[in-house]
Order: structure tokens, then sequence, then C-alpha cells
């Protein structure tokens, strides 16, 4: 019966003396083992460059968005501040001390001009 593949102590020949393909295979397949046993493993494909990897950070940066946005709330409109004009006169009061400060500040400033200036045109035409 043939052997298929060399002895240990032939170093990698066959019967007729030359370097076979099943020594070279085995080569092959032994430095492929100490290669991958030096390699450090991840259980889950955590390294920087894997799909998982991308996959992971591109959703954490979306939800991570909207949940700024949704923290961040709509100011008061002006039409808002017309229909409360005690608020909207104690919103611009802080506005102009320093201890508020946004968009609603000119939309209440704004509101209480617009109220005032309608009071001033009704005093002037003698409707009061």
């Amino acid at each position: 019966m043939a052997r298929k593949f060399a002895a240990p102590h032939e170093h990698g020949r066959n019967e007729s003396g030359r370097q076979g393909e099943g020594a070279a295979g085995r080569n092959a397949v032994a430095i492929a083992a100490r290669t991958m046993e030096a390699t450090p493993k991840m259980s889950i494909g955590l390294h920087s460059g894997s799909i998982f990897m991308k996959i992971l950070v591109a959703g954490s940066l979306a939800m991570l968005a909207l949940l700024a946005a949704c923290g961040k709330a709509e100011p008061r409109s002006t039409a808002y501040f017309e229909a409360h004009l005690d608020e909207a006169r104690e919103l611009v009061a802080g506005c102009r001390d320093g201890s508020v400060r946004g968009d609603e500040c000119a939309n209440a400033d704004l509101a209480v001009q617009q109220a005032d200036a309608k009071e001033r045109f009704r005093k002037f035409r003698g409707k009061e």
C-alpha cells in the first residue's frame, strides 16, 4: 500500500525524494495555526473594523440624537404670550434682569409690545 503522506522524519519528501504537496499543505496548516494562536480573539467581533461595531456605533449615535432632540422644548409663540399677557410681562422682566434667557424672551417681548401698542391706540382714539 502506497503511503499518502511522507513520514515526519522524511521532512516533507515523498517516495520520489521530492517535496510533496502533503507536506507543504501540513506546513501551511501549521503556520496558519501558529498565526491564529498569536492573534487575539474576540468573541463577538468588536474590533474597530467589524460590521457589528459600525452598526453599534451608528445606532448609538442615532439614539443619542433622538434623545437630545426630545429634551429641547419648542419655545412658546408670540400668539401664546398674547393670550397670556401677565405671564409674558413676568417673563420679560426676568429677561431684562438676566434671570431668564432663550427664544421665549423675544416672543414674550413682542407680545407685550403689541399689547401695549394696541392699548395706546385705543386710548388715542378715545375708547377707553
